[in-house]
């Protein structure tokens, strides 16, 4: 049974050699007429192909592959499908008239329908591409041949890229070398400047090197005669001594004169201060402010007699309206007098206002009340007004103080963690006449200075004049007692012995000769270094104390100031030895690094120069590979990565185009005998119908 793609086949080739009109005139796709001008070989040339299989005949060069060129180009072939480099290559040899075809677009495209009118489109160029796709129509197909000749010329481009890379590696490692040179001479340059500079420093070194031997030779010389000037001030030295005793123990004495007098001058004018408060308070005893002074007994009074000025009448001084319980201990109220004592003179205000008006009092009697407040046990002292006992406990926390009888009590209490809500406790010292200050957290204790027996919290005049009283006897035995001990200092021998302190007047003269001899030797050699010299003064010799003392003095320290000079001569010589050398070693690395550096360079020049060789036997090499592949240079902006991966691409497309041309014998036989055997069955249906 036939296939229905043979019967339709049969039937056109039967109706074809009959005569018949085909069914298939005129079909998409068909080509009818080529017309090629001035194009490749042609002048003018009008090709018609039939509807059925064409072949083109012709001898060498008549043009048969221009035909199919011209077919190729019409239907938006690009030079490189058509085997050109470009373009202008297809016009004819001679002429310069053309119309310009390209796929890329323009108005170079006309479409016609089958009635031969024009059709407007929009996009020729995709338009092209449109169709060529339905039609299966390949332009881009090169042969063979043509591919075999791209990829030589290819690998001819890949020989020259080659060659071009290498040339540029020999320009790199050119100029790399000479960058090299240049900084080796620069380093050239460089250690000539060092060495010269280093010669310098030699030189230099052996002078100063000279100067110092000379000076530590003087030194030896001079030693011995500064070994006499110290010996002679020895012996002046022991007579100062002596006498210096002397006087030591007179200054002493002098100065216990003068603090004695200080200390009755301190002690006469405590007298007089406790003499007035005593007669101060005898007029006042009546008065329960007299103890705070007679400032406080005359503000109190004129508050007393302008209280309408204020909203609420100032409470004040807190001391007065602060009063001990029964049973309190002495101890116990000289502890709470000592905390509260800065407070006592305090005053509490109702209002800011009434504050204001009390403040222009103040200023008017000498007023300095106490800005701190302190706390107290609550249970060993009463108030007259309850807004002093809210002044002290919102001011001084008394609520949170604890007051104990024994030190061990209070040590054991607060070394562990202090009692709840108390912020610390008091012990009074019978000993020391002190109180006590114990913490937790940490642990740690405070001792206050010696507390004062007179109390001022509920306190009359009478025991205040009684305390006062204490203190002036007091202060009268210390002042007589000093008085003593003043007059006997002063009626004691405090003569100096004037000939045990006195040196004559021979022997200081001979010292000073020696030491004016030892430092014009000192001047000779220090004369490049020492820009002036301390002046010799001449000492006027006395026979006191204070002139022996001076003259002695100034001796030693001439013979010290000569050592110093001579030591700071040795000195700026050695120093400047030890700079040099400082300097020497420096240029010296620097010189070392210098010839370091060249060497590196120089290495670095070999290596580079063998590079070199290397590249330009591989240049040579691979220059006569090029040329057996194109005599003429190729210069391409490609790198031979690039062209070698398009090389591969080329070979295997190549290969495949082969894979497909070469087909098996088997096959071409087997489709010759299928067609020759439809030709046969069609030529005997014709000429036996």
């Amino acid at each position: 049974m036939k296939r229905p793609a043979e019967e339709d086949s049969q039937q056109r080739v039967s109706k074809s050699l009959r005569g018949e009109k085909e069914d298939w005139e005129r079909l998409p796709g068909m080509i009818e007429k080529v017309v090629l001008k001035q194009f490749m070989c042609h002048q003018e040339f009008v090709y018609s192909p039939t509807r059925r299989v064409n072949f083109v005949a012709g001898q060498n060069g008549s043009g048969k592959s221009a035909v199919l060129t011209g077919i190729l180009f019409g239907l938006g072939g690009k030079a490189k499908d058509l085997g050109k480099s470009s373009l202008k290559d297809l016009i004819r040899e001679g002429s310069n008239g053309f119309r310009s075809i390209n796929r890329s677009g323009g108005n170079s495209y006309k479409f016609k329908d089958a009635k031969g009118h024009i059709v407007p489109v929009k996009k020729p160029s995709k338009e092209l591409s449109r169709i060529l796709t339905a039609f299966s129509i390949q332009i881009t197909n090169p042969s063979i041949e043509t591919r075999r000749k791209d990829i030589k010329g290819m690998k001819a481009e890949l020989a020259w890229s080659i060659v071009k890379e290498l040339e540029n590696q020999d320009k790199e490692i050119t100029l790399s070398i000479d960058n090299l040179n240049k900084k080796v001479q620069k380093y050239d340059n460089l250690y000539m400047e060092k060495n010269e500079v280093y010669e310098k420093l030699k030189s230099k070194k052996d002078k100063v090197g000279e100067d110092l031997k000379s000076v530590r030779a003087t030194e030896e010389a001079l030693q011995e005669e500064k070994y006499a000037a110290k010996q002679a001030l020895q012996v002046a030295d022991t007579h100062v001594k002596s006498s210096s005793r002397k006087m030591d123990e007179l200054k002493r004495r002098l100065n216990q004169i003068r603090e004695h007098r200080h200390e009755m001058s301190a002690s006469k004018s405590k007298m007089e201060t406790l003499s007035k408060r005593i007669k101060s308070l005898q007029g006042l005893k009546d008065n329960k402010f007299a103890v705070y002074g007679s400032d406080m007994v005359n503000l109190c009074a004129a508050l007393e007699d302008n209280y309408r000025l204020f909203k609420h009448k100032p409470i004040g001084p807190l001391g007065a309206f602060i009063r001990f319980k029964s049973g309190v201990t002495k101890s116990q109220k000289i502890l709470v007098d000592s905390e509260l004592r800065k407070l006592c003179q305090a005053f509490i205000f109702d209002n800011y206002e009434d504050k204001t008006v009390f403040e222009k009092f103040a200023r008017n009697y000498n007023y300095k009340g106490s800005k701190y407040t302190l706390t107290f046990r609550k249970d060993i002292y009463d108030f007259d007004d309850a807004n002093i006992a809210n002044c002290l406990i919102d001011h001084r926390k008394i609520e949170k103080i604890l007051i104990l009888p024994t030190e061990s009590l209070a040590q054991k209490m607060f070394s562990q963690s202090s009692p709840k809500n108390c912020s610390y406790g008091l012990v009074y010292s019978e000993e020391r006449h002190c109180a006590c200050s114990y913490y937790s957290h940490p642990y740690r204790s405070y001792m206050s200075a010696q507390l004062s027996q007179q109390l001022l919290i509920q306190s009359n005049v009478g025991e205040h004049l009684v305390g006062l009283e204490k203190e002036l006897n007091a202060a009268q035995l210390e002042y007589n007692a000093i008085q003593e001990a003043h007059d006997s200092l002063k009626s004691g021998n405090i003569k100096l012995n004037y000939e045990e302190r006195s040196l004559s007047k021979k022997k200081i003269n001979e010292q000073q000769r020696i030491i004016t001899e030892k430092s014009a030797k000192l001047n000779v050699i220090n004369s490049e270094e020492q820009t002036e010299e301390p002046p010799m003064d001449v000492v006027v010799m006395e026979e006191d104390l204070e002139g022996f003392e001076e003259m002695k003095g100034r001796l030693s320290d001439e013979l010290e100031s000569e050592s110093e000079q001579f030591a700071s001569v040795k000195e700026s010589l050695e120093r400047k030895m030890l700079n040099i050398q400082s300097d020497i070693n420096q240029i010296d690395k620097e010189r070392n690094r210098i010839t370091q550096k060249k060497t590196e360079f120089s290495e670095m020049i070999s290596t580079k120069q063998e590079d070199k060789d290397k590249v330009s036997l591989e240049i040579d090499k691979h220059l006569q590979k090029a040329k057996k592949w194109s005599e003429e240079r190729i210069d391409t902006i490609r790198s031979k990565d690039e062209i070698y991966n398009k090389i591969q691409a080329a070979e295997q497309s190549l290969k495949e185009r082969q894979e497909r041309v070469h087909e098996s014998p088997e096959t071409i036989t087997k489709e010759y005998g299928r067609l020759g055997n439809l030709f046969r069955s069609v030529y005997d249906k014709m000429h036996h119908s």
